[in-house]
């Protein structure tokens, strides 16, 4: 069997053009606009699935597997598999609705563009989902064949599970990637700020791998900024730490997204064993995630008090040592490369 990756990745190759169009559509008169989205399908969507057809004719192709990583590809994708009679298998990392929202886009556009993704997926003979519950919806929403198929690390890796004890008289706590959860965050850093920088007799650090320092650090705090890193660096350094902040939006108008969507930094946590503190809802992905494997603790409130009290437990004796150690034993059943790849395949199969 050939199969066709197919993502959006936005090098400088691909047309610069086509990323534009959203920028300047929303600027545009109703009707000016309208013209531009007509033009827009007809052409340039139009000339993507045909150079995506084309290639899966050139090598034989049977079928299609489209990461709907970007708004482009949402009705791209199912016109090249029909253009090039293939299957046409779904990769969902992130929400459609999440995607459409960040461009900033007229409500009108964002249904035309939400409605182009249910189609292709309902026209797939298999999707893969980001989270356990999404595979699950997918599954009964459009009656194929659904996995989960998570961000996965290669077993070589990974940092196993530490055999030295936690010191009693430190907390180092690390944070990598983008930060979306902004008003989450400042809730932590006041959290940090009120105890002073002491939690439960420990004094608390902060490691961030990240392109930018967030907002409200200062150079008086016990903050490291390492920048940005490669995977593999995140994972060696992050071994390092003794827990992983995990914050999630508690805002309604993210709540598609808190549901469904699983972050690819989970992870990276646990490929270097790191015990997890979640700061989001009870219900969101992440949640009942952890009430399946026991990798660390989730405050379900906006509220600072909670917060330490929720670090403080994670500090009972013994809890981060079993904590890391069920890290590990998860990375290994969920997500290892060998074990996503399987799930990958079985789906391009089915």
């Amino acid at each position: 069997m050939m199969w066709l990756p197919v993502v959006f990745a936005g090098i400088p190759e691909l047309p610069p053009r086509w990323p534009k169009y959203f920028a300047w559509m929303t600027k545009w008169k109703h009707h000016a606009y309208l013209k531009a989205w007509r033009r827009f399908r007809k052409k340039e969507v139009r000339n993507l699935a045909v150079g995506i057809a084309e290639t899966a004719r050139r090598f034989d192709v049977t079928t299609i597997l489209a990461v709907l990583n970007h708004p482009l590809l949402f009705a791209a994708v199912g016109e090249a598999a029909r253009r090039a009679d293939c299957r046409l298998i779904c990769n969902v990392l992130d929400q459609p609705e999440y995607l459409v929202r960040n461009l900033g886009l007229r409500p009108w556009m964002r249904r035309a563009l939400l409605r182009d993704a249910q189609q292709t997926l309902a026209s797939a003979k298999g999707i893969g989902a980001a989270s356990p519950h999404t595979s699950l919806v997918y599954g009964q929403r459009y009656g194929v064949r659904s996995e989960w198929v998570p961000h996965s690390i290669p077993r070589a890796q990974q940092q196993q599970s530490r055999e030295r004890p936690f010191q009693s008289d430190r907390l180092s706590i690390g944070f990598c990637g983008s930060l979306y959860a902004r008003e989450e965050w400042s809730v932590f850093l006041d959290c940090m700020i009120r105890s002073g920088w002491t939690i439960g007799g420990r004094k608390v650090s902060l490691t961030l791998f990240t392109k930018r320092l967030p907002k409200g650090v200062t150079a008086d705090m016990p903050v490291y900024h390492r920048g940005w890193t490669t995977q593999q660096e995140s994972v060696q350094a992050l071994a390092g730490l003794y827990v992983a902040y995990l914050p999630y939006w508690f805002n309604e108008r993210y709540r598609e997204e808190v549901l469904f969507a699983f972050p690819s930094k989970l992870t990276t946590y646990l490929a270097a064993g790191l015990p997890l503190l979640h700061h989001g809802p009870a219900e969101s992905s992440i949640s009942q995630f952890m009430l399946r494997y026991p990798v660390g603790m989730s405050c379900h409130a906006l509220d600072v008090d909670l917060l330490a009290e929720t670090i403080k437990r994670l500090l009972a004796p013994g809890f981060l040592t079993s904590a890391s150690r069920a890290c590990v034993s998860t990375f290994e059943m969920v997500f290892e490369s060998g074990v996503v790849s399987d799930r990958l395949n079985s789906l391009l199969s089915c």
